[in-house]
């Protein structure tokens, strides 16, 4: 019985050390009020990938401020081959993964055959809710893109990539 707890324990760190997001995202309920832009992946050229901050899209490129090189580059749209945008940090349902075994334990025997269907689903709800606030190219065409920059009409005149951080 130590085993199985242990094992639940175990597994349920696991989960929850999985869920990291960047603290830029605004929450679920500040969407729309939020003075960043959208979270984007991007693979580009022939197998090169991007995460940072979508800043400004126009018709030819698509301007990102670089996790990785900390700095605002220009990526043209004819080198794009696949994006996705996170535009909020999702809920986190990890911490009921902690909760299971204790809420199964009061099934008694049923327990056998409770414990395994609140795991599935469990596991399911915490890791499919990571994506509610995820939207592929699929669905998200380019010409849309631009909603969810820091300046969605572009960059401002006056304003330089280098000085935008």
């Amino acid at each position: 019985m130590r085993n199985k707890i242990f094992f639940v324990l175990a597994l349920s760190v696991f989960t929850l050390s999985g869920c990291v997001n960047n603290a830029k995202l605004p929450k679920y309920n500040e969407i729309g009020s939020h003075p960043y832009g959208v979270i984007i992946e991007m693979a580009y050229r022939s197998d090169e990938f991007l995460t940072g901050e979508l800043i400004a899209v126009n018709d030819s490129n698509v301007y990102i401020l670089s996790s990785n090189y900390k700095t605002c580059m220009e990526i043209p749209k004819k080198q794009i081959k696949y994006y996705e945008i996170q535009f909020a940090q999702p809920k986190h349902y990890g911490l009921s993964m902690l909760l299971l075994p204790f809420s199964t334990i009061s099934h008694g025997y049923f327990a056998l055959l409770t414990f395994p269907i609140n795991f599935v689903a469990t596991t399911i709800i915490t890791a499919t809710s990571e994506y509610n606030y995820t939207i592929r190219d699929k669905k998200l065409k380019y010409e849309q893109l631009h909603m969810y920059a820091r300046f969605p009409q572009g960059i401002p005149d006056g304003v330089r990539l280098t000085d935008i951080n």
